[in-house]
């Protein structure tokens, strides 16, 4: 054991017999998902009539509403919220809106802009959107040569606003009411940004420790046993205990940096407390520290490993043989 802490003291020779993890990315992780969210509602259920129409500033109108048409585009919205993960995500976005209607043609939506910013500002709440009306609205108009012609708007209040969730460029003449009276569907491409964290550390012992019969001496002593080759057990260990913490999937390992003292909590539990500096040494009196874990290919932050400190008998670090 001599021997192994005189490689350990001698970084030049430690590194060529290790094989450290060295990460040069300048950006944290991150990875975008699309998901695609859709409801439904048959506009046969509106009884539509001619005699329904009303002149509103010179064109003949007709609206129809009902709460199940509303609460059908509630409920896909609020299904979207729940699928943005609370911890790991807080960018996201409506990447457009797409409207199958009649022969299953579908039509961009140009308004999906001013939906996307009510959708933002709610923060995930569904009430602060406030989602009223969600309507049908008919225009009527004569062509002297083909009869009536119907033009088709589907409008909702949300927090106050008017929002158009279908018509406007995408007019579609109908000849008759009947044709209109089919199936509609509107989809939500939604855009989630998601960044991967795993910021955090340990509060109890689970299980890691230095090897008893070596009195380590130094931070770099210890950080480079740690990546020895034959610790590679150790770390695939570390690696699936922050995967567990953090609910993340991360697959390696940064060469660490960095090394605290392990503070007793008034509750019996550890925190994180100062930095370890190259000169200072674990004694007895410090029966735990951290070792700080980061995979900046992979995750954001750094997870802090307790380790068991059990220093070993004081002797003289014996220089490297040649």
């Amino acid at each position: 054991m001599k021997k192994l802490l005189g490689v350990l003291s001698a970084t030049t020779l430690a590194i060529g017999t290790i094989t450290p993890i060295v990460n040069f990315a300048l950006y944290a992780p991150t990875q975008t998902i699309t998901k695609q969210f859709s409801y439904k509602y048959n506009f046969n259920q509106f009884s539509l009539s001619d005699d329904d129409f009303k002149p509103v500033n010179g064109v003949l109108k007709a609206v129809y509403t009902s709460d199940d048409f509303t609460k059908s585009l509630t409920d896909c919205i609020q299904k979207m919220f729940d699928s943005i993960p609370e911890e790991q995500s807080n960018v996201y976005n409506i990447k457009k809106i797409t409207t199958s209607f009649v022969n299953s043609t579908s039509y961009a939506n140009n308004d999906v802009t001013s939906f996307n910013e009510a959708f933002k500002d709610a923060n995930k709440d569904i009430k602060k959107m406030n989602i009223k009306n969600h309507r049908l609205e008919i225009e009527k108009y004569s062509d002297p040569a083909s009869g009536p012609l119907y033009y088709v708007n589907v409008w909702v209040s949300i927090g106050g606003k008017e929002v158009r969730l279908f018509g406007g460029s995408s007019y579609k003449k109908f000849n008759s009411l009947k044709d209109i009276q089919k199936e509609f569907t509107n989809t939500f491409d939604l855009e989630i940004v998601m960044e991967v964290i795993i910021e955090g550390y340990d509060k109890t012992d689970w299980g890691i420790e230095l090897p008893q019969n070596i009195d380590f001496q130094t931070k770099t002593q210890i950080i480079n046993w740690f990546m020895m080759v034959d610790q590679t057990e150790m770390r695939n260990k570390i690696i699936d205990h922050i995967n567990k913490e953090k609910k993340t999937k991360i697959t390696k390992m940064d060469w660490p940096r960095n090394l605290y003292k392990a503070v007793l909590g008034p509750d019996g539990k550890y925190i994180v407390g100062d930095p370890i500096g190259d000169g200072f040494t674990l004694g007895k009196e410090y029966p735990y520290f951290y070792i700080g874990i980061t995979s900046k290919d992979e995750a954001n932050g750094e997870f802090k490993i307790l380790v068991k400190n059990t220093p070993g008998p004081k002797e003289p670090i014996p220089e490297p043989e040649d």
